[in-house]
């Protein structure tokens, strides 16, 4: 749901070969990935701890296609039947820097692509950094959809409201709004804080946010407006939230 600002991340670890495919003549390209981790293990991918999202989109005046999919348990993927042109790849996971590449991919040719994603490096001292790294948590549950992990950072007596609509308060009747979009695919997902404000256990964030959803129909949905957020520490928890709402930008 948004007009996403994009950016180019520096390279992380790549290799790439183009060579003549084995799946036969078709006129259509075919891309073979693998998603790796700095700071996880093999097993602990093996286990559910991450997953990466892959996005394949034309960028050219009349390709406007667009591929994605997701790493498995091994860190595979797989995106078959690419029409020939050039493309932006990205690859996201939470916490992790974006990988982004632009390639050409020819007809009839196979692209084995193996990438290393590196941890986000967030200050660790001071409140202001926390409420941060808070807030860089939050963006990313939203972007892999975990619903039920958004809630939870919800108080109970939390609030989610966007302009126009009903307020939607407590973790439970949270979890089944989100829910509820279940059918609906994040695809790019975005939240700065213009302003970061700490005043013992409460803090308050105002910012710019964007997404970029692909709709039930298939259809892509751009969004952007501006979000205020209000947290409150919880001890032995962290920071959770007490209010966070979205309106159109100014």
């Amino acid at each position: 749901m948004t007009t996403h600002r994009g950016f180019l991340v520096p390279a992380v670890l790549l290799m790439l070969t183009l060579g003549s495919s084995a799946h036969g003549q078709s006129g259509r390209g075919l891309m073979h990935g693998y998603v790796a981790f700095e700071d996880l293990s093999y097993n602990e991918v093996s286990a559910g701890a991450i997953r990466a999202k892959i996005e394949l989109r034309g960028n050219t005046e009349f390709n406007h296609s667009v591929y994605t999919a997701e790493t498995d348990r091994r860190g595979n993927y797989d995106i078959p039947a690419i029409g020939m042109g050039e493309y932006t790849l990205r690859i996201t996971a939470p916490g992790h820097v974006a990988y982004q590449a632009d390639l050409y991919i020819p007809s009839d040719f196979e692209c084995r692509l193996a990438v290393m994603l590196k941890p986000v490096k967030i200050p660790s001292s001071g409140p202001s950094q926390e409420v941060d790294r808070a807030l860089a948590h939050y963006r990313d549950l939203v972007l892999v959809m975990a619903h039920d992990s958004i809630a939870a950072l919800f108080l109970s007596d939390g609030e989610l409201s966007a302009a126009g609509q009903p307020t939607i308060t407590g973790p439970a009747a949270i979890a089944a709004h989100l829910h509820s979009f279940a059918a609906y695919h994040v695809l790019a997902n975005e939240l700065v804080a213009d302003s970061t404000r700490v005043a013992g256990d409460t803090a308050w964030q105002s910012g710019t946010y964007s997404q970029r959803v692909q709709v039930p129909a298939g259809d892509t949905v751009q969004v952007h407006g501006r979000f205020e957020l209000q947290w409150r520490r919880v001890s032995g928890a962290g920071w959770r939230i007490r209010r966070i709402a979205t309106r159109p930008p100014d």
